[in-house]
């Protein structure tokens, strides 16, 4: 379940030039500068706590070895009572480690220290050694954060390093899936043992451009979530059932996929800012349930991830798929031959009347109105009859969005 969280983040930006790590050790090279800003509001799936944020720009880590430097961002929670899981997040080759704020600073505001690589951009970006190159970066992270903990006293009593998630979109799927122990056709990549779960959004099929093969996900055997929609098809040329390959041909235990109907690879813009607001929301909402459960052992993201509420509360616009569960994977390989056409979308207001209402009378009440929207029903209810037509909700919803913009 979706419940909105109004309230606001300060997010502080601290600025620090440079961080060198030679044979695993971090060595701080500046001072830190602290700026202030503010960001948006946030929603959970299992709790409605929520932190401050506030970021570090710059760390650099360096591998010797390579003589590659990764710079890194990272976002923590404020005010955090306890050890907090780690996410390291891969981005595309189409963006960087400053986007996907909009993600990032969710997760950081529900408990969570969120890393974020800057891979070097290359023009050819399909050989083995550029994707082995993105693999290393992450590994080297992995292996040097016990550096960043004792060096710096903004980590040394937050991050526990024993819980550990690795995820990434595009090409960030990509380097998140040879972590996981995905093999390529050629190129050896030792599997990293010390990620408990990952997250995948736009995750590759087989070509020669990922020189992924059709058994390279047999090893694949940690708990992971795959995220892809109808218009989420490969620069390449494959469609969006290209994506459903890994899900469908890694080893089925805790293997969970997002799939929304009509969405791009960008999910109503998760990299830089939302224009798909119900998207970007959906996408927000399973991740923070799947790190949750994996990570934090949440009972609540355990059920919502095996649930149908989504798929109910969405009319099937958003359904999560659990690959455990045999009627759900009959239902992903029915799409996989199915024509590529678009489920028709009801308006939000329209679909939240139709699941609510249980009476059938075409409007809903106190009772049936949804619990992220129950605190605003008396204004919502303009007739002042305890009970809210379609125009009714709609204008309310309208008026919710432009309160949290604002």
């Amino acid at each position: 379940m979706v419940l909105a969280v109004r309230t606001k983040l300060i997010a502080t930006l601290i600025v620090v030039s440079g961080i060198s790590v030679v044979h695993g050790e971090a060595k701080p090279e500046s001072d830190i500068a602290v700026a202030e800003g503010n960001s948006a509001a946030a929603s959970s799936t299992s709790s409605l706590q929520t932190f401050e944020t506030r970021s570090t720009l710059k760390i650099v880590f360096h591998d010797d070895i390579r003589d590659r430097e990764i710079p890194l961002r990272i976002t923590v929670p404020d005010g955090f009572d306890g050890k907090c899981p780690i996410i390291i997040w891969s981005h595309c080759e189409a963006s960087s480690g400053h986007q996907y704020r909009e993600l990032i600073k969710y997760w950081a505001s529900h408990g969570y220290v969120c890393i974020q690589p800057f891979h070097k951009s290359t023009s050819d970006s399909g050989n083995v050694d550029y994707w082995l190159q993105r693999e290393k970066d992450v590994s080297f992270i992995i292996e040097n954060l016990e550096s960043l903990k004792t060096r710096h006293h903004v980590f040394a009593n937050l991050v526990d390093l024993k819980r550990i998630g690795v995820g990434g979109h595009g090409e960030g799927a990509h380097t998140a899936q040879l972590i996981a122990g995905a093999t390529m056709r050629d190129g050896e990549v030792e599997q990293n043992n010390n990620v408990d779960c990952f997250v995948f959004i736009s995750p590759q099929g087989p070509n020669d451009h990922t020189r992924f093969a059709e058994d390279s996900w047999k090893h694949m055997d940690r708990p992971s979530l795959f995220v892809t929609g109808t218009n989420d098809n490969a620069p390449s040329g494959e469609d969006w059932r290209w994506r459903l390959t890994p899900f469908l041909k890694s080893p089925p235990k805790d293997k969970f996929m997002l799939f929304v109907e009509e969405a791009n690879s960008d999910f109503g813009g998760i990299v830089k800012s939302p224009t798909e607001v119900r998207q970007v929301e959906y996408v927000k909402s399973v991740t923070l349930a799947f790190w949750n459960a994996q990570l934090k052992e949440d009972n609540v993201g355990r059920a919502y991830l095996r649930s149908d509420y989504l798929a109910q509360e969405t009319s099937g616009e958003a359904q999560i798929f659990d690959r455990e569960s045999n009627q759900n994977k009959d239902k992903v390989l029915a799409k996989t031959q199915g024509k590529n056409e678009p489920t028709p979308v009801l308006p939000m207001t329209l679909r939240t009347i139709q699941n609510r209402d249980k009476d059938g009378n075409g409007m809903i009440n106190r009772r049936e109105m949804p619990t992220e929207l129950m605190i605003g029903f008396d204004i919502f209810d303009r007739n002042h009859n305890g009970s809210l037509t379609e125009k009714e909700l709609d204008w309310g919803i309208r008026r919710v969005r432009v309160t949290k913009v604002r």
